[in-house]
């Protein structure tokens, strides 16, 4: 079922949606060096509260598109935290719901996003616009360094405001002659919640692996797997895919861009099998999603009543 929901004028005003969680989202503007109008929404009640801009956004050079961030739940504190990782000066910009404020932490450039690692998905070739959402599980900001000195999944915590690296299924990492790897990995998060992640390579073979026991690198359990080749009437005529959500059972919803119109946008919903051949169960046309630059996301919503 598709639903269209109506907006207030407060909620108009801001054109990007950057993340959600427990029926929060996060809105706001992205200027060419800033995000802007931020604030949070929740689409069933019609809550909505504007936050204040990071301190960032006032700075000369920076660029949004550079910036990755995330939106989660501290259960230990019962609030929300939105983290802006800062590349040009390796800050991260942490706002509570419980403080309604920003404070800035420095970090490493060896655990930072955007340091030897590829940000975007295989539709690495259409521009962003955006920024760069990671997906957070288990309380923390995930992503996947690809090139250096190995890949690894790296996490921030959002309770400790703490860097640590995670384990990859040593499947994905079988190394080529020249040194380097043959996939390229991307978190994901499984609709039941648990971490994901998933690989292709450049002959479109996909894999979905769940780490079963959060930090355990022995619990990581392989999914399912797919080829694009299995499904050509869906992935023929598109220059991208990104799966946007995930579940345990096999269902795997792609977000798709045509190849000959970037503004073109479907999502496709496919029955993965461990050995079987994947079967599409449904699509939806993304009618005008985008209109020159105007800016588009999908994300996973959940309903909720809840407010901040």
């Amino acid at each position: 079922m598709v639903q269209s929901l109506s907006l207030t004028p407060e909620v108009e005003t801001a054109r990007v949606m950057l993340a959600s969680c427990n029926g929060l989202v996060v809105l706001g503007q992205r200027l060419r060096s800033f995000f802007t109008n931020l604030s949070l929404w929740n689409p069933s009640t019609g809550f909505h509260r504007k936050i204040p801009s990071p301190v960032f956004s006032m700075k000369e050079g920076t660029n949004s598109s550079s910036v990755a961030y995330g939106f989660g739940h501290v259960m230990a504190t019962d609030e929300y935290k939105l983290v802006f990782f800062e590349l040009l000066d390796l800050a991260v910009h942490i706002f509570s719901t419980r403080d309604m404020s920003w404070k800035v932490i420095r970090a490493p450039h060896s655990s930072f996003p955007g340091y030897g690692m590829s940000i975007f998905t295989p539709r690495s070739s259409v521009p962003e616009y955006n920024g760069v959402p990671l997906l957070v599980s288990n309380g923390a900001c995930h992503w996947v360094r690809n090139w250096v000195p190995e890949p690894a999944i790296y996490a921030f915590d959002l309770a400790e405001e703490e860097f640590s690296k995670l384990s990859l299924p040593l499947a994905l990492m079988p190394e080529l002659p020249n040194g380097l790897y043959a996939r390229q990995i991307y978190t994901q998060v499984l609709r039941e919640g648990c971490l994901c992640v998933w690989t292709w390579n450049c002959y479109g073979y996909a894999e979905f692996w769940e780490m079963k026991e959060y930090g355990v690198p022995e619990s990581w359990v392989k999914l399912f797997h797919f080829s694009v080749r299995d499904l050509p009437d869906i992935f023929v005529s598109t220059i991208g895919w990104t799966p946007v959500l995930v579940t345990e059972g096999g269902t795997v919803v792609f977000d798709l861009y045509d190849k000959k119109f970037y503004g073109d946008r479907e999502l496709v919903r496919v029955k993965c099998h461990r050995e079987d051949k994947p079967v599409c169960s449904g699509r939806c046309k993304i009618e005008g999603a985008i209109e020159g630059l105007a800016e588009y996301a999908v994300m996973v919503y959940d309903e909720t009543l809840l407010s901040v």
